[in-house]
């Protein structure tokens, strides 16, 4: 499990962590909610904003897949 920081509306603070998982990472679900920027070290925020975001309807699965668009991104 490695860090993440995620930044809200109110420039509210949150961290959390995420897992490599496939051809992306998986983290919370509530940690998206009213989600401005998000930080992950060693990738930009332009990196995370190519990655598709997949998240499920159900309301008591809190995961989201953050899943690259394009070969040419790499995961360190």
């Amino acid at each position: 499990m490695l860090p993440i920081v995620y930044i809200g509306s109110n420039a509210d603070v949150k961290m959390s962590t995420y897992i490599r998982f496939g051809d992306g990472i998986v983290t919370a679900k509530h940690c998206l909610e009213d989600l401005q920027e998000a930080s992950i070290i060693g990738y930009d925020s332009e990196f995370l904003n190519k990655c598709n975001i997949y998240v499920s309807d159900n309301k008591n699965v809190d995961l989201a897949y953050f899943e690259k668009m394009s070969k040419s991104l790499v995961w360190n």
